[in-house]
Protein backbone atom coordinates (compact mmCIF):
# COMPACT_ATOMS: atom_id res chain seq x y z
CA UNK A 1 0.00 0.00 0.00
CA UNK A 2 1.68 3.44 -1.01
CA UNK A 3 0.53 7.06 0.37
CA UNK A 4 -0.89 5.71 3.96
CA UNK A 5 -0.52 7.58 7.14
CA UNK A 6 -0.59 5.02 9.80
CA UNK A 7 -0.66 6.14 13.37
CA UNK A 8 0.29 3.95 16.27
CA UNK A 9 0.44 4.19 20.15
CA UNK A 10 3.15 2.38 21.90
CA UNK A 11 2.64 -0.87 23.61
CA UNK A 12 1.58 -1.07 27.20
CA UNK A 13 4.62 0.94 29.64
CA UNK A 14 5.03 0.01 33.26
CA UNK A 15 3.27 2.83 34.19
CA UNK A 16 -0.13 1.88 32.24
CA UNK A 17 0.25 -1.40 33.89
CA UNK A 18 0.65 0.24 37.31
CA UNK A 19 -2.33 2.71 36.45
CA UNK A 20 -0.08 5.83 36.85
CA UNK A 21 0.02 9.02 35.25
CA UNK A 22 2.95 8.82 32.23
CA UNK A 23 2.67 12.11 30.44
CA UNK A 24 6.83 12.82 30.29
CA UNK A 25 7.82 10.28 32.72
CA UNK A 26 10.62 7.96 30.38
CA UNK A 27 9.81 4.17 31.33
CA UNK A 28 10.16 0.85 29.80
CA UNK A 29 7.12 -1.33 27.39
CA UNK A 30 6.47 -4.44 29.62
CA UNK A 31 6.57 -7.68 28.22
CA UNK A 32 2.64 -7.70 27.26
CA UNK A 33 3.29 -3.93 26.21
CA UNK A 34 6.51 -5.57 23.80
CA UNK A 35 4.02 -8.26 22.13
CA UNK A 36 1.32 -5.53 21.50
CA UNK A 37 3.89 -3.69 19.06
CA UNK A 38 5.10 -7.29 17.52
CA UNK A 39 1.04 -7.67 16.88
CA UNK A 40 0.78 -4.51 15.44
CA UNK A 41 3.69 -5.23 13.06
CA UNK A 42 2.07 -8.64 12.31
CA UNK A 43 -1.06 -6.65 11.55
CA UNK A 44 0.84 -4.34 8.70
CA UNK A 45 2.59 -6.69 7.12
CA UNK A 46 -0.73 -8.82 6.25
CA UNK A 47 -2.09 -5.89 4.84
CA UNK A 48 0.72 -4.85 2.88
CA UNK A 49 1.35 -1.67 4.47
CA UNK A 50 5.13 -1.00 4.48
CA UNK A 51 6.04 2.61 5.59
CA UNK A 52 8.66 4.33 4.29
CA UNK A 53 9.47 6.45 7.22
CA UNK A 54 8.74 6.11 11.08
CA UNK A 55 7.92 9.16 13.28
CA UNK A 56 8.04 8.60 16.86
CA UNK A 57 8.27 10.77 20.23
CA UNK A 58 11.66 10.46 21.63
CA UNK A 59 10.59 8.94 24.87
CA UNK A 60 12.19 4.99 24.82
CA UNK A 61 8.33 3.57 25.04
CA UNK A 62 7.59 4.92 21.57
CA UNK A 63 10.99 4.45 20.15
CA UNK A 64 11.37 0.98 21.43
CA UNK A 65 7.53 0.36 19.87
CA UNK A 66 8.97 1.61 16.54
CA UNK A 67 12.05 -0.61 16.51
CA UNK A 68 10.02 -4.11 17.30
CA UNK A 69 7.41 -3.33 14.56
CA UNK A 70 10.22 -2.39 12.24
CA UNK A 71 11.92 -5.86 13.28
CA UNK A 72 8.78 -7.67 12.76
CA UNK A 73 8.43 -6.22 9.49
CA UNK A 74 12.18 -7.20 8.21
CA UNK A 75 13.02 -3.84 7.37
CA UNK A 76 15.45 -1.46 8.32
CA UNK A 77 12.43 1.91 7.73
CA UNK A 78 14.63 5.09 8.31
CA UNK A 79 13.00 6.47 12.08
CA UNK A 80 13.34 9.98 13.47
CA UNK A 81 12.02 10.55 17.51
CA UNK A 82 10.57 14.26 17.47
CA UNK A 83 10.52 15.78 20.75
CA UNK A 84 6.99 17.45 19.61
CA UNK A 85 5.27 13.95 19.41
CA UNK A 86 5.82 13.36 22.88
CA UNK A 87 3.23 12.88 25.17
CA UNK A 88 1.36 16.03 27.35
CA UNK A 89 2.81 17.17 30.57
CA UNK A 90 0.62 16.28 33.37
CA UNK A 91 2.70 18.15 35.87
CA UNK A 92 2.44 17.58 39.40
CA UNK A 93 -0.11 13.95 38.22
CA UNK A 94 3.02 12.45 36.91
CA UNK A 95 3.77 8.95 38.46
CA UNK A 96 0.22 9.30 40.92
CA UNK A 97 -1.70 6.46 40.45
CA UNK A 98 -5.20 7.58 38.95
CA UNK A 99 -6.93 6.62 41.21
CA UNK A 100 -5.33 8.84 43.70
CA UNK A 101 -5.65 11.76 41.25
CA UNK A 102 -9.43 10.69 41.08
CA UNK A 103 -9.58 10.91 45.13
CA UNK A 104 -7.82 14.10 45.35
CA UNK A 105 -9.40 15.94 42.39
CA UNK A 106 -13.20 14.49 42.09
CA UNK A 107 -14.76 13.11 39.15
CA UNK A 108 -15.36 16.46 36.84
CA UNK A 109 -11.89 18.03 37.68
CA UNK A 110 -10.10 14.30 37.47
CA UNK A 111 -12.17 13.89 33.67
CA UNK A 112 -11.43 17.32 32.71
CA UNK A 113 -7.50 17.39 33.18
CA UNK A 114 -7.53 13.83 31.69
CA UNK A 115 -9.06 13.83 28.46
CA UNK A 116 -9.05 17.83 27.79
CA UNK A 117 -6.59 19.75 25.69
CA UNK A 118 -6.27 22.90 27.14
CA UNK A 119 -6.40 21.49 30.69
CA UNK A 120 -3.71 22.07 32.88
CA UNK A 121 -2.71 19.93 35.60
Amino acid sequence: MTGALVLLRHGESTANQAGTFTGLLDVLLTARGEEQARQAGRLLAVHHVIPDLILTSTLQRAVHTADLVSDVLGRDIPTTAVWELNERNFGALTGMTKAASLAALGDAEYLRLRRSRDGRP
